[in-house]
């Protein structure tokens, strides 16, 4: 199954195909909301919040474009929020600063731009694919 159709299938509803996507990603998901909130815990959850979300959005998902970027834009504004709403409730002032820190570097266009950059890497993979084998075993 090709990449376009996979997406297909998870818009249409496929269940196997969500387990396998989530499978795949849900572990890089979780590390990357960890990274921000440095709870493991409460990144699993976001994660699984995510891809809740995801799964309720499926017939909003555009086989075009990247369903990895998608997911972590999702992840992202889970945890923007979560951010948000805990760090006025820590009491120590040096976990509200890093809890501070953490959501203007989520918020910086950078970290948008990485997100985009998977849905690059998924034009560019999609690409190579419709290239004849010889050359795109002398591209790679």
């Amino acid at each position: 199954m090709d990449y376009k159709s996979f997406i297909e299938a998870i818009k249409n509803g496929d269940e196997l195909a969500f387990e396998i996507f989530f499978t795949m990603e849900y572990k890089n998901v979780v590390f990357f909301i960890s990274s921000y909130i440095g709870n493991e815990s409460a990144a699993k959850d976001l994660a699984q919040e995510s891809f809740i979300s995801l799964w309720k959005r499926r017939e909003q998902i555009d086989p075009k474009y990247s369903l990895r970027s998608y997911l972590y834009t999702i992840a992202r504004n889970k945890t923007l929020n979560y951010i948000r709403d805990n760090r006025l409730k820590k009491k120590n002032s040096l976990e509200q600063e890093n809890l501070n820190l953490n959501f203007y570097a989520l918020s910086h266009p950078s970290v948008i731009d990485e997100i985009d950059a998977l849905e690059m890497e998924k034009l560019i993979d999609l690409t190579l694919e419709q290239l004849p084998e010889k050359i795109r075993r002398i591209f790679n």
